[in-house]
């Protein structure tokens, strides 16, 4: 025999989310509302003002909420991205052991090739262009 089900509270946080705004807008006085006019937007935006949230959870409610613009959404989803993922560092610097700099042995330079040479040559003018 199953256990009874638990209805009280979802097992869907998103649905969760929406009982509980149900339940503020209700607690207003209110039972419905436009969510595009401004006192829909004025509504929503006090409850998430009251919500003890992280910030990035506001920014996560945003890039999925349908009624909110495209723009509105992207922009969500760029801050989301921004602080949520690694960044790739704009410059590298290199150094050898301990953190030295790296030392070349300018005999084993004088064994390359003149088209090795200048393959380096090339590759090092692209990592440095200002010089």
């Amino acid at each position: 025999m199953s256990e009874p089900q638990n209805t009280d509270t979802p097992e869907d946080p998103e649905l969760q989310d929406n009982l509980n705004f149900f339940a503020y807008v209700e607690g207003l006085g209110r039972k419905s509302f436009d969510p595009l006019s401004a006192e829909g937007l004025e509504i929503q935006a006090r409850y998430v003002h009251e919500l003890p949230q992280h910030p990035m959870d506001v920014l996560r409610r945003i890039m999925v909420n349908p009624f909110c613009s495209p723009n509105e959404r992207i922009s969500a989803a760029k801050t989301v991205m921004e602080y949520s993922m690694r960044k790739v560092p704009s410059n590298v610097e290199l150094t050898g052991k301990n953190g030295a700099a790296i030392k070349l042995d300018t005999s084993a330079l004088a064994k390359l090739s003149i088209e090795e040479l200048s393959q380096m040559e090339a590759l090092l003018a692209k990592l440095n262009p200002t010089e």
